[in-house]
């Protein structure tokens, strides 16, 4: 077994090494062994994680701003909100997203990037152009956006906990206020670490609660304590039919039917926790820019729970959380929506 590669995480506090493994040895065995030295290193393997989205068909078109009290045309929202995201590249080339305030840095270290409908899709909900066919929630925001997939075998996207470690790292240099984390997969133990020291930065993260279904296990990071989870519903206040459950769940928000563009800036409907969870980043970024950074997660989410719409159990449950997020605040004098089915 040699070393691979040492990467320092500075703004983490951490020094990462990747082993190699022989060939014909399971790297799993080889982990637990190392584990049972003892000692201060921790040890663990480079989990994939996937995202957290799936496709949808035609429906009402705008019904998610409405349904969540937001602007229709958010013209004013997203001054001095500094957003982060962690997802694949984005085509910020799209009528919807140029010239918006939108930094992008790869940490996928691959020669061949991965698709960019995911990463498109997440930064449309957020920093969509006012007045294009996909205005966003956040159209003045500043997003950072960090690129962490790349293609796998059989031309499956995936990511890795160093992958992740990386673009966290870099989102705390650049003192965002809230990071979107659309992504799901196992627990795992530099993923948990470098999720506990964002935090601890005074740094939120919304994270999608999963699309595995109502009998899988928790997701990771949304599972972690004090990440936001989010999972979805549709225009009828229902579960998204794949959507995780357990304890972990925090909130619910628009993500069945979702009218996002392509890459090619065509329209295209979208499903799953990954969009639901962007709407409640954008909420999270409002609070943060009006309550300062200094405010704890706790504190930010008994606010939201305060002017969330409760669904399902009374009080919090293992559906929907505390209920379907809603925007009381106002962008610069902007009006609310009220919905109506």
């Amino acid at each position: 077994m040699a070393v691979e590669q040492k990467i320092v995480l500075k703004n983490l506090g951490l020094v990462v090494t990747r082993l190699r493994v022989p060939k014909k040895v399971k790297a799993k065995d080889i982990c637990t062994r190392l584990t049972e030295t003892g000692g201060k290193a921790q040890f663990d393997l480079n989990h994939y994680y996937g995202l957290a989205d799936t496709a949808g068909r035609k429906k009402v078109r705008f019904y998610p701003k409405a349904m969540i009290g937001w602007p229709l045309e958010a013209t004013a929202c997203g001054s001095a909100a500094r957003i982060g995201m962690v997802d694949t590249g984005i085509a910020a080339n799209i009528s919807a997203l140029e010239r918006q305030q939108i930094l992008i840095r790869s940490f996928t270290g691959a020669a061949e990037t991965s698709p960019a409908d995911h990463g498109t899709d997440i930064a449309t909900i957020l920093v969509g152009k006012s007045g294009s066919a996909f205005p966003g929630l956040m159209p003045n925001a500043k997003l950072y956006a960090a690129n962490v997939f790349s293609i796998a075998q059989k031309t499956r996207l995936h990511t890795t906990a160093v992958a992740i470690a990386k673009a966290l790292n870099w989102l705390i240099s650049v003192r965002v206020q809230v990071i979107n984390l659309s992504l799901t997969g196992p627990d795992n133990k530099l993923l948990k670490t470098t999720v506990q020291r964002t935090l601890a930065r005074h740094i939120f993260l919304v994270a999608a609660a999963g699309n595995a279904g109502p009998f899988a296990p928790p997701v990771y990071p949304a599972a972690y304590h004090n990440v936001i989870a989010v999972t979805a519903i549709d225009r009828s206040f229902r579960l998204y039919r794949w959507a995780n459950r357990g304890k972990y769940i925090t909130f619910a928000a628009p993500g069945v039917h979702i009218w996002l563009p392509s890459t090619d800036g065509r329209g295209q409907w979208r499903d799953g926790t990954s969009y639901a969870s962007a709407f409640c980043t954008a909420l999270v970024a409002q609070l943060a820019v009006r309550e300062g950074r200094a405010e704890s997660t706790n504190t930010l989410i008994r606010l939201i729970r305060e002017h969330s719409t409760d669904l399902g159990t009374p009080g919090k449950d293992d559906l929907f959380g505390w209920g379907l997020i809603h925007n009381w605040m106002r962008c610069n004098g902007e009006k609310y929506h009220a919905f109506q089915e």
